[in-house]
């Protein structure tokens, strides 16, 4: 007689076998179905991104067509209201979707010929003691002038080179954000945690300060001027843009005829422009210089930034305005 066999158990054996199979089988699907899913999702958010860069391009494109074929107006780009973009930095959005932000240059503090009162108060404004200002006003003359002498406070090429730094250019700077790498600047660490300090500043090749495009704060920092003072301006250019001296005086006396001299009320030839998108998390900035009697184009870019995204840089956003309407001078109704 034949022994008998265990055939329960060795089926026992096959069954647990067999789920373990199964349970690896259901991991591993599992995993490569969430993988499949990643991959879903990082394609469309690709796609999407791309949707938002071609709209951001658009709004580039759209921008430099309207400042090279549109007048610049004491209001702005454009003639009539309904047409004419602010230089103020408000933000406009437009049918793409892109966020576009224009700054006349003449709002800004211009580092490269700053009024040294002015940015006093704007370092003030900033957190920086007055222990400091004039080491940073020595270092960042010493930074920009041709010279290798030092300033009282100043700094020069040796005592970079001393720091494993690079030397001063002892050239004008080209953007604001240099001043991160002048020595005494690059420490304050309340200008550098935010772009709040730099945003006020321009390094463009322009002079004199337009009070119809200065942000607020800029407007603050005018010898004798306070945030009420800035803010009143604010509202009265809002309704109506100055145009001479007398229309401040109209407004307020606190400020000396001296001051006459290096304020204007028309934009500049550079104008710095910010694109955005809500979905693309940097901004692009970049400086365009109006070249109108140019051979090769009616304007240039003079420098770019990438920059990231901040919360709120598109808020108060409102349309773009539609271009101007072309008038043909061989249209009889336009002579």
């Amino acid at each position: 007689m034949m022994p008998h066999t265990p055939m329960p158990r060795q089926c026992g054996y096959v069954l647990v076998a067999t789920l373990w199979l199964l349970a690896v089988i259901v991991v591993a699907a599992t995993y490569f179905a969430e993988q499949v899913a990643q991959a879903v999702r990082l394609a469309q958010r690709a796609q999407d991104i791309s949707g938002s860069l071609v709209a951001m391009e658009s709004a580039r494109a759209e921008v430099l067509f309207r400042l090279g074929t549109t007048a610049l107006t004491v209001q702005g780009v454009g003639v009539e209201p309904e047409n004419r973009i602010a230089l103020d930095g408000r933000s406009y959005v437009d049918e793409a979707g892109g966020h576009v932000a224009l700054q006349d240059a003449r709002g800004l503090l211009n580092v490269n010929f700053p009024n040294e009162g002015m940015l006093v108060r704007l370092l003030v404004a900033h957190g920086v003691g007055a222990e400091h200002h004039s080491r940073l006003i020595d270092t960042l003359r010493d930074y920009v002038d041709i010279d290798g002498l030092h300033r009282l406070n100043g700094a020069e090429k040796d005592d970079y080179l001393r720091l494993g730094l690079p030397p001063p250019p002892n050239d004008l700077l080209v953007v604001a954000d240099q001043l991160s790498h002048i020595l005494g600047w690059r420490d304050q660490a309340s200008l550098w945690q935010d772009r709040a300090f730099v945003d006020l500043l321009t390094a463009s090749r322009v002079e004199m300060l337009n009070l119809n495009t200065a942000p607020e704060q800029v407007l603050a920092a005018l010898p004798g001027a306070t945030p009420e003072l800035a803010a009143q301006i604010v509202h009265a250019r809002r309704q109506q843009p100055l145009r001479s001296f007398h229309d401040v005086l109209a407004i307020t006396d606190q400020f000396g005829a001296q001051q006459a001299d290096w304020i204007t009320y028309y934009p500049g030839p550079a104008i710095r422009v910010t694109i955005s998108h809500p979905d693309v998390p940097w901004r692009h900035r970049f400086e365009v210089r109006l070249t109108p009697n140019s051979e090769v184009a009616p304007w240039r870019v003079d420098s770019y930034l990438r920059l990231p995204r901040q919360r709120g840089d598109e808020k108060d956003t409102v349309p773009l305005p539609p271009r101007q309407p072309f008038i043909s001078v061989l249209d009889p109704s336009s002579l």
